[in-house]
C-alpha cells in the first residue's frame, strides 16, 4: 500500500510546532532548537502582539471613549472672545488636556473647550477619537488670538497641529465658528464672571 501524500504544504514531522510538542522527544525544550528564522519570526509576533496590547491601553484613553464624554455641568464657565460669548469646559490639567473632547458628542452652538497651560508653549494638538471638526483658537498669554486654524476634521489624526509662536491658552470650538462670529486675529479673551 502506498503512503499517501501530505496535502500540507509543509511536512508535520518538520514543522515548527512537531519541535514543541511535548509528547516529542526534547519536550517544550525544542523551542530552543528552532532555526534562526523561525525564533525571528517567532519574536516578531510576540513584539506585535505587546505594542497591539500598548496601544489599547495607553494613558490617553482612559477607560476607552466611553468615559470621555463630559457631563453637561462641565459647560459652566463663560469666556469672550472678540465680544462673542462662549460656554466653555475647562481643562487646566495633564488628564483633561490629554483627554480634551475625544469622544465627546458635536458641541452645541457657543460651546467649547478651553486649554490652560502653566506656561507659553508651541503645543501640539491632534484629533484623536474625535467625531466632528473643530476650529482652534491659539490665544497668547496677552490674552490675544495670535492664530486661527479653521475645520479641522477628525480624519486628521495622527497629524500635530502647533501655533506658529508660544501660546498659553487653546480655544476649541465647532468647525466654521470662528468665521460666523467673526473672531480675527488680534481679538482679546476675557473671562466673564458669573451673574
Amino acid at each position: 500500500m502506498k503512503k499517501k501524500k501530505s496535502v500540507w504544504p509543509f511536512r508535520p514531522e518538520r514543522s515548527i510546532w512537531s519541535r514543541i510538542n511535548p509528547r516529542k522527544k526534547g519536550g517544550i525544550t525544542g523551542i530552543f532548537r528552532l532555526s534562526r528564522t523561525s525564533k525571528a519570526i517567532l519574536a516578531a509576533v510576540i513584539l506585535l502582539v505587546g505594542v497591539f496590547s500598548a496601544w489599547l491601553f495607553l494613558p490617553f484613553r482612559p477607560g476607552g471613549i466611553e468615559e470621555a464624554n463630559l457631563p453637561t455641568s462641565a459647560f459652566r464657565h463663560t469666556v469672550s472672545v472678540g465680544g462673542e460669548i462662549f460656554i466653555v469646559a475647562i481643562a487646566d490639567d495633564t488628564e483633561e488636556a490629554t483627554r480634551g473632547l475625544s469622544g465627546h458628542p458635536e458641541l452645541h452652538d457657543r460651546e467649547g473647550m478651553l486649554f490652560i497651560h502653566d506656561a507659553p508653549d508651541r503645543y501640539a494638538y491632534w484629533m484623536k477619537d474625535m467625531f466632528f471638526p473643530l476650529d482652534m483658537l491659539w490665544i497668547n498669554e496677552d490674552f490675544r488670538v495670535v492664530h486661527i486654524d479653521r475645520g479641522i476634521p477628525p480624519e486628521s489624526f495622527p497629524a500635530l497641529f502647533r501655533p506658529p509662536v508660544p501660546v498659553k491658552y487653546v480655544l476649541e470650538i465647532n468647525a466654521g465658528a470662528a468665521d460666523e462670529n467673526g473672531i480675527k486675529i488680534g481679538d482679546r479673551l476675557e473671562f466673564v464672571a458669573p451673574r
